[in-house]
């Protein structure tokens, strides 16, 4: 029917091959469309698999941090857990090493510093590797012994739970590692010395981008480890709190740890105040306030031309006024 109607329009011009285009497009092409369509709910289909996920490998520790007291020659017990967070098999170990900061940026450092008592001995944990199901969790016992003539003061190391080597990897090192750690932070009683001050506070004058920054060093002074809790406020020239920003972290003995907090702040430009304050050894103190300016050099340009256009006007008002009073 289809052809006849062609034929007659084309006068009579009208060939097997325009049919077979016809043809084409009524039956072939719908045809591939559905087989398109199914072909992407196949479970062999790549992109759209079903139940299937890319394999991905994980490990957590918890806690991540375990803060401990002890005499000399007392025995500790407890138990910390490993998580495959992944959704693959993992085989992994753990082990200790020694805690040490290299700056005051704190810089995590686990080599043996050279001529100090390292507590890597005397904590002791499962030494062989072990293998977790996706997505498994397990228990695992460490016990720390005091040594007798221990020297009262803090002591740091870290419990490491290591991927292992996956079995069949080649020796290219092809194989990624991946570790996490739980901080042991001991602390031997019997003659601990506990001090630390603020070693300073401060805030650059003027400050061309946001967020506004400021630098706070904490010093300790004693023998072993505290905690250090403090907030920052920062205010506009009335007075108003614009934004707060928490400070917190632990402080190694003999060492000064930088805090670098950041003020979060909405406007591009402004003379603004921080204050603040900061607490260990239970202890408050209060930091000196800061003035800052902020604001990029554009900004600043535009608010001079401001202040000095307004200046202007004001001391003209002024003298036309004088002059005005002496007419009189």
């Amino acid at each position: 029917m289809i052809s006849r109607s062609l034929a007659r329009f084309t006068g009579g011009r009208y060939k097997a091959s325009d049919r077979m285009k016809l043809y084409a497009r009524k039956r072939l092409l719908p045809i591939l469309a559905v087989t398109v369509a199914v072909s992407f709910t196949l479970p062999g289909w790549p992109l759209l698999a079903q139940g299937q996920q890319p394999e991905r490998e994980g490990i957590g520790i918890s806690p991540t941090k375990l803060t401990l007291d002890a005499d000399p020659g007392e025995q500790l017990t407890g138990k910390f857990t490993v998580i495959n967070t992944g959704n693959t098999p993992v085989n992994y170990r753990v082990y200790v090493k020694d805690f040490s900061i290299r700056n005051e940026a704190y810089e995590k450092d686990f080599e043996p510093i050279p001529g100090a008592v390292s507590p890597v001995d005397w904590i002791k944990v499962p030494g062989d590797t072990k293998k977790l199901a996706p997505e498994g969790q397990a228990d695992l016992d460490y016990t720390v012994s005091v040594p007798k003539d221990a020297v009262p003061r803090g002591y740091y190391a870290v419990i490491f739970a290591e991927t292992a080597t996956p079995e069949g990897a080649d020796a290219t090192g092809v194989a990624r590692l991946k570790r996490v750690g739980s901080l042991v932070y001991l602390t031997v009683n019997g003659g601990s010395i506990e001090k630390g001050t603020v070693a300073s506070f401060e805030a650059k004058g003027w400050q061309r981008d946001r967020p506004v920054t400021a630098s706070l060093r904490v010093q300790n002074e004693g023998n072993v480890h505290f905690e250090a809790t403090g907030k920052l406020r920062l205010k506009d020239i009335f007075g108003r709190t614009v934004s707060t920003t928490d400070i917190s972290g632990t402080v190694l003995p003999a060492t000064i740890r930088k805090f670098s907090p950041e003020l979060k702040l909405s406007q591009p430009f402004g003379l603004y105040k921080i204050e603040g304050d900061i607490t260990f050894l239970g202890k408050p103190a209060e930091l000196k306030s800061q003035w800052v300016v902020v604001g990029s050099p554009f900004w600043l340009g535009l608010w001079t031309v401001i202040i000095v256009a307004w200046a202007i006007v004001l001391i003209r008002w002024v003298k036309r006024r004088a002059k005005r009073k002496k007419k009189r």
